[in-house]
């Protein structure tokens, strides 16, 4: 039988564990939420410099692109040989070969055209596959009916016209495969400022787009690339692009309309929607007021949709409550290993206390009793020591004055009674003070003695079960549990009322067990006083060893003690 441990109850410690805990507990969580506040507008403001960003770029891109286109278009406006063709057509070939070099050395351009006021195309390059070709004079076409015709036709010299951004048209139906141009145009005057016609370049979109593509590969979200009137030109999915010049309603306003509202009032900005984040910018290049096509003008729009700002901010969140849950947890453990140390230091200064409050009792009582022994022993000895001696002197002298011999003989036989009953006394003193057993025969020969005495005496009938054969008992526990066992069957004898007792002394691994159970009359624990000299000695001999007593009993429910010594 191992020694029991003082251990905290379960439900104290929880209780420590809560009130120690909540603090720390509320503290990390106002710090998850401010560090999640934090970190969750330290990456809005990641996705907003990031998208202003890729929008800024796109523009410039744009802007840089048609800037070029531009100043191409006024450089070859304003080349002699065009105004000499357009004048009587001559320099017909050293024009169309100035337009095939240009179109081989910048693939951007897709078509140079010169038409003369009524719309009629004079020369023409195109662009393709196998290198830019002259069209054919019999192949040139009428343009007079499109827009971009008569709003270029209507702007002074040295003014510029870019269209809106679609997919070029030939003979009235879009090109297959799809061309997206965006075509520049400026009027040609002649010296008395009267307009000879006009020279238009097909800006090819293709590269633009591929270009915006490229760039937007690792923005957050998606770039879009909108006309004046919201169509797509690059919209969120291929599908998208282009709806417009099939009379499909593939635009901002359908897909995001509280975003469509935002960049009709504004020319450029940022906004936070319930649809996401939009970061857009307007061209101003391409917005040209004189424009009656409400699709002039381009628009770049990066849109951030809320699903992927709230996946970052739940990614941010476990990352957060991963770390802080960890904390946590080691803090519980902490805080729960601090209470158990806390609770466990707490019961041993009770204990110690409560063992300091015994002590000085006892020894309060060590002491009165050991007053009361002495005037036992003092009346004792007086009593029956002093009346043997007594008769002895008393029959030695008699003896010393006869001169009877046969009565001296008498007498000295006498007084050798006396001195044997003296001796038998003597004995008796000996063997209450400490059994010579004990030391002589060793414990359980002792006890086997002292439990068959004991039945002699009180007439109640032991059950002894003993086993410590072979075991090795340092004086101090043999003498401790001699003198327990006295004790306790002192008090089955005197309090229990009871014809017999069950008495176990075995030797367990480490130490000695004791159990002394009586099925009497027991007693009440909160009525009566368990601080008398009998369990108060048999409790702080035990704890003197280091080892523990037990002591369970209720009315008429019988007694037991146990009691637990270690051997080392």
């Amino acid at each position: 039988m191992n020694r029991p441990h003082t251990t905290p109850s379960l439900k104290t410690i929880i209780r420590r564990v809560v009130q120690w805990s909540m603090p720390l507990s509320g503290t990390l969580l106002l710090l998850l939420f401010v560090l999640f506040k934090q970190e969750s507008a330290r990456a809005l403001e990641s996705f907003q410099n990031s998208t202003r960003d890729i929008v800024n770029l796109h523009a410039n891109i744009i802007d840089q692109q048609l800037t070029t286109a531009e100043s191409t278009l006024r450089y070859l406006s304003e080349q002699p040989a065009l105004l000499r063709f357009l004048q009587d057509g001559s320099t017909s070939a050293a024009l169309a070969g100035e337009y095939l070099r240009l179109c081989r050395e910048y693939r951007r351009f897709n078509q140079v055209r010169v038409l003369n006021t009524q719309g009629r195309e004079l020369l023409r390059i195109n662009a393709s596959q196998e290198g830019p070709q002259r069209v054919p004079e019999e192949e040139l076409q009428n343009k007079s009916g499109r827009y971009y015709f008569r709003e270029a036709s209507s702007l002074s010299r040295g003014e510029v016209f870019i269209s809106p951004f679609d997919l070029n048209v030939e003979h009235g139906t879009v090109e297959l495969p799809w061309r997206p141009v965006i075509r520049i145009a400026t009027p040609i005057f002649n010296p008395l400022d009267q307009v000879l016609g006009l020279l238009l370049i097909n800006y090819g979109g293709n590269q633009l787009l591929s270009d915006l593509a490229e760039t937007s590969v690792h923005a957050p979200g998606m770039t879009l690339l909108l006309d004046g009137a919201g169509n797509y030109l690059r919209g969120p999915g291929n599908e998208d692009a282009w709806g417009f010049m099939f009379d499909e309603e593939r635009n901002l306003q359908n897909d995001f309309p509280e975003a469509a509202r935002v960049l009709a009032n504004a020319p450029s900005g940022q906004v936070l929607l319930e649809e996401g984040l939009f970061t857009f910018h307007r061209m101003r290049r391409v917005d040209l007021p004189s424009s009656e096509d409400s699709r002039a003008g381009l628009t770049v729009v990066s849109m951030v949709p809320k699903e992927v700002l709230s996946q970052h901010s739940r990614q941010l969140l476990w990352q957060l409550g991963g770390g802080v849950l960890l904390v946590n947890i080691v803090l519980l453990l902490l805080v729960f290993w601090l209470a158990i140390l806390f609770e466990r230091r707490r019961m041993d200064a009770e204990q110690l206390a409560a063992s300091e409050d015994r002590l000085r009792l006892l020894s309060s009582k060590l002491l009165s009793a050991q007053e009361e022994e002495r005037r036992r022993i003092s009346r004792d000895l007086h009593d029956e020591f002093g009346q043997h001696l007594t008769t002895i002197l008393v029959q030695l002298q008699r003896a010393a004055r006869t001169s009877d011999n046969t009565k001296k003989n008498d007498l000295i036989q006498w007084g050798v009674k006396s001195a044997e009953s003296l001796l038998e006394t003597t004995h008796d003193w000996v063997t209450q003070l400490r059994p010579t057993l004990l030391d002589d025969l060793g414990l359980e020969q002792a006890v086997e003695s002292f439990v068959h005495d004991y039945e002699q005496r009180t007439g109640i009938t032991p059950t002894l079960e003993i086993s410590i054969q072979n075991t090795d008992l340092p004086p101090v526990v043999s003498e401790n549990v001699f003198r327990i066992l006295q004790e306790a069957l002192q008090n089955v004898a005197v309090h229990a009322n009871c014809k017999t007792v069950l008495i176990q002394l075995m030797a367990a691994p480490g130490g000695l067990f004791l159990l002394v159970r009586d099925p009497g009359s027991g007693f009440d624990l909160e009525v009566v006083d368990q601080e008398r000299l009998g369990l108060l000695g048999m409790q702080e001999r035990l704890e003197l060893l280091g080892g523990y007593f037990s002591l369970k009993t209720a009315p008429n429910q019988g007694t037991e003690i146990e009691a637990w010594v270690p051997l080392s």
